[in-house]
């Protein structure tokens, strides 16, 4: 079908949206210390919770931004 396998950096984390989402929760953890009778999961569970659809596409949106800069330069393009 003429398709290219396009080869990316092993980790190029402003191109990967899970990474922001990844940084709110453990940031939400951080920031609320476990006292000795709290748990993690229900921690961990709260900060999922946080993350809002507008986070969501906030992210994919500035990850998106990255892209085309990054096929031109992956391509020669640029």
């Amino acid at each position: 079908r003429g398709y290219k396998p396009l080869f990316i950096l092993p980790y190029p984390p402003f191109l990967n949206p899970i990474e922001k989402r990844w940084s709110k929760i453990k940031d939400h953890v951080k920031r609320n210390p476990l006292s000795s009778l709290d748990t993690l999961t229900p921690r961990i569970q709260a900060a999922c919770r946080s993350v809002t659809t507008e986070d969501c596409l906030g992210w994919i949106k500035h990850a998106e931004g990255f892209w085309d800069r990054y096929l031109d330069k992956e391509l020669g393009l640029a």
